[in-house]
């Protein structure tokens, strides 16, 4: 799965590094040593990214990533 830095975090969600910082601070979200985050932790604790919020400076193509990685996480889930 994708690991993200806390800034590539905060710019898919659309929200300050400080927010992501204080839910790592509370336990809610968790960093692995290497300090990133992993995408499925990310999904788990703030939900899916919206296409509003999401400011990526790359602009749509690196938010259809994005999106495709999330198909594929949502493909390894079983219901």
């Amino acid at each position: 799965m994708k690991k993200l830095r806390v800034g590539e975090l905060a710019k898919l969600y659309g929200i300050n590094r400080q927010s992501i910082y204080k839910r790592i601070n509370k336990g809610e979200l968790s960093k692995s040593a290497d300090g990133l985050i992993d995408f499925s932790e990310a999904l788990r604790v703030l939900g899916e990214p919206s296409e509003k919020t999401s400011q990526w400076s790359g602009g749509r193509s690196r938010h259809q990533q994005w999106r495709n990685c999330l198909f594929h996480q949502k493909a390894q889930v079983p219901f």
